[in-house]
């Protein structure tokens, strides 16, 4: 055990300005550190999320390609995506197309309007 003076000498020292500013600085760079530490960690947590968001969208379209190329493997398939893509028949049968009437029944007549009714249109 130490004695008294002893200890009065080791507080003295320990109660120091000096020494008490020294160790409250070690602190505030520990408690800086962890904080930064606790951000970066939030940060990866948060890449994470997106990550595995991304992740689960790759291996749905993965299992969306993996049908199509199995529908592709099969002749009905084949068939399938060639009309799909390109205008064609087979021999034997013929092609409809079929057009949108609102498309083709556009007027082509002008209508003139009064300078009246311009500036009343103008204000509307």
């Amino acid at each position: 055990m130490l004695d008294y003076g002893q200890k009065r000498k080791f507080r003295s020292f320990l109660y120091n300005r000096y020494i008490l500013g020294f160790l409250g600085l070690l602190v505030i760079l520990a408690i800086h550190s962890t904080w930064n530490v606790y951000q970066k960690q939030r940060e990866s947590v948060a890449l994470l999320r997106v990550a595995e968001d991304q992740s689960s969208v790759l291996k749905a379209r993965e299992q969306e390609l993996q049908t199509k190329i199995a529908s592709l493997q099969t002749e009905q398939g084949m068939e399938e995506e060639i009309r799909s893509k390109f205008n064609v028949a087979k021999p034997g049968e013929n092609v409809v197309v079929v057009l949108d009437q609102s498309d083709s029944a556009t007027s082509t007549s002008t209508t003139t309007i009064s300078f009246w009714q311009s500036i009343l249109n103008f204000f509307k």
